[in-house]
């Protein structure tokens, strides 16, 4: 009997896979697209005057008002209510060079105070929300700000920010909030601002936009230390989204929708923003989050859009998928205009991404092509795109438009991976030796990452992404241990009884495992709805199953850099004061073992404890 063949994937006409490959005497691979990049715009606001020009009333940006409709923007809307902002910015006569700090989250304000400073050529400074109401001693924030001296700040609402204002602002430093006016001695509405009347010095202000200049300041994560001021310019925002546009074949012919959540202090967030700029597009900002309770909302938002793009971190696929294959017209609506999926952050897991494939061929009798990008805040983020029709997933593609790649053998097949882009960053703000230390000779940006090749014969066949080079570590037999890699199958093969893990055991005889048991399965396990953290560390069941999960992953894995000897689940959440978890949400291994020395020595006591469980 013939096998049925699969069903094909939908034409998209992307990029062509052309690669110019270099191999170099020492085993370097330096790999570019043969498509060069196209011509750009000297700046993004370059391309909101020009949809206000040529489609005023076509929609931009939209959000869901507090009574569920859609308060939507056009770009004739936005381009004035922009040029009304930027007048009001320039009557301030604000200190020049000093930014403007963005306090709070995505909002339609956000967007349009962010495009005023640009054209006002105020560098714009999304801090992460995190580190201002969830911190205690707001350190992290308080250095940023003593770093960046911002001359004037924006806050959605000024009631949840007062505690950092009051410990971490200025006296006097006025502050623009949209609603529930801060406590503060020079405060400005933003209802003022955009009324203001629009005068000749908002032409000039343009026309004297400095392409070279300092755009935006973008905060690394801080994974590897105190998050840095990434200063990226004018014309290195642009060039970052025209990449990305002309890789995808992203066309105003053919405008995209857009729902998303990502925030915007994060580079792939502001790049999706960005692509919606470029090519016309319609962009909705979820309010939603890829986790329980926050993804209704996020459901409610693809019941309303249906969108041609849909991107989301690898557990937000996880988190939607059931309600899609349990909702038939749900599903039909998520599918209806749906042309690519993307994923960023981690993997997607291999089942994730066969089940929604599945329903794809159910809903639509086409695979739906699966893409991911990898990139960093330092190269704005443009780095390489899954750029042909897969439904293969774990890959990090092939370099964009634009780009070039080095790739310099590590040992084992792997390559440590540098990226050489016209959207890399100016530097590290007031850092100039961290700016020195992370570019090579070449000009290329020193990623800190590790990648294979998928097939080495055919370098076509892309990369796939093989490690944090920074994170791995050596046991005492001198075994190497590729921690990040090993986190990740760890997740994959606990889930979902895990909220996330530490992988341990540097100079030590064997590999364990620092981890938090996810509450919200501990309390439907137990049936304990009142169930919290520490209670969950300690439930027989979690633990039972958790060591359930690591010996079938040691029967698979069984070689000594995989292998978890012992365990142990931690009842205090990680600490965004003690560095424990960035701005993004993601674990700092490094702060975690630093901070938890005595659990971590705990793990590789020989008189065993009573909380550390051998598999």
């Amino acid at each position: 009997m013939s096998q049925q063949a699969e069903p094909p994937f939908r034409e998209l006409g992307w990029m062509p896979v052309d690669l110019d490959v270099e191999h170099r005497a020492d085993g370097t691979i330096v790999l570019a697209s043969n498509i060069g990049l196209e011509e750009c715009k000297p700046h993004l606001p370059a391309y909101l005057r020009a949809f206000a020009a040529s489609r005023p009333d076509a929609t931009w940006l939209a959000r869901r008002a507090p009574d569920g409709t859609w308060n939507k923007i056009s770009f004739g809307q936005a381009a004035a209510r922009v040029d009304a902002l930027t007048q009001a910015l320039l009557d301030l006569r604000l200190p020049a060079g000093r930014p403007l700090a963005i306090l709070s989250g995505n909002s339609l304000e956000h967007a349009l105070i962010t495009f005023a400073a640009m054209q006002a050529s105020i560098p714009v400074a999304p801090l992460s929300p995190n580190y201002s109401l969830l911190s205690q001693d707001f350190l992290k924030i308080r250095g940023m700000i003593e770093k960046l001296e911002p001359a004037i700040y924006f806050v959605q609402s000024g009631r949840p920010f007062q505690k950092m204002i009051d410990a971490c602002i200025p006296a006097g430093t006025p502050i623009i909030y949209c609603e529930d006016a801060p406590v503060a001695s020079n405060t400005l509405p933003f209802a003022d601002l955009v009324a203001t009347q629009a005068r000749d010095d908002v032409l000039q202000a343009i026309a004297a936009i400095d392409g070279d200049a300092v755009a935006k300041y973008m905060f690394t994560s801080g994974s590897t230390g105190l998050p840095k001021a990434v200063a990226q310019s004018q014309r290195g925002l642009v060039a970052a989204a025209v990449s990305t546009v002309q890789t995808f074949h992203l066309s105003e012919d053919k405008p995209s929708v857009r729902l998303d959540w990502t925030p915007w202090n994060h580079v792939f967030g502001f790049l999706n923003l960005c692509l919606s700029l470029l090519t016309g597009g319609e962009f909705y900002i979820d309010d939603g989050k890829p986790v329980e309770p926050f993804i209704h909302e996020s459901l409610r938002n693809l019941r309303d859009i249906s969108t041609t793009t849909y991107a989301n971190v690898p557990a937000g696929f996880a988190a939607i998928l059931p309600y899609l294959e349990g909702d038939r017209e749900l599903a039909e609506r998520f599918f209806e205009r749906l042309e690519v999926v993307s994923y960023a952050g981690a993997k997607l897991p291999d089942d994730i991404g066969a089940r929604l494939q599945k329903l794809a061929i159910e809903i639509t009798g086409h695979r739906i092509p699966v893409s991911t990008g990898y990139g960093s805040t330092e190269t704005g983020p443009s780095g390489s795109f899954v750029h042909w029709p897969t439904d293969r997933v774990g890959l990090i593609g092939l370099p964009q438009a634009g780009v070039r790649m080095k790739l310099l053998p590590v040992g084992e097949g792997r390559y440590e991976v540098r990226v050489r882009t016209p959207a890399l960053m100016l530097g590290y703000h007031q850092q100039p030796e961290a700016t020195a230390q992370a570019f090579d000779e070449e000009g290329f940006y020193c990623l800190g990452d590790a990648a294979t090749l998928v097939e080495p014969s055919d370098i076509t066949q892309g990369l796939r992404f093989a490690g944090r080079i920074a994170e791995e570590f050596k046991l005492q037999t001198g075994t190497f241990v590729q921690a990040t890699m090993l986190r990740s199958e760890l997740l994959l093969k606990t889930a979902p009884l895990l909220q996330d893990l530490v992988v341990c055991g540097e100079d030590e005889a064997f590999v364990a495992v620092m981890a938090w048991p996810n509450v919200g399965v501990a309390r439907k396990m137990t049936g304990n709805d009142s169930l919290d953290l520490a209670a969950a560390a300690r439930s027989p069941a979690i633990i039972s199953q958790v060591a359930a999960a690591l010996q079938r992953h040691n029967i698979e894995c069984p070689g000594a850099s995989n292998k978890v000897v012992r365990f142990t689940l931690l009842d205090i959440p990680p600490s965004i004061d003690g560095g424990e978890i960035t701005d993004k949400g993601s674990v700092n291994p490094r702060a975690v073992k630093r901070n938890r020395e005595k659990v971590v020595e705990a793990l590789f006591d020989r008189e065993q404890h009573g909380l550390v469980i051998d598999v």
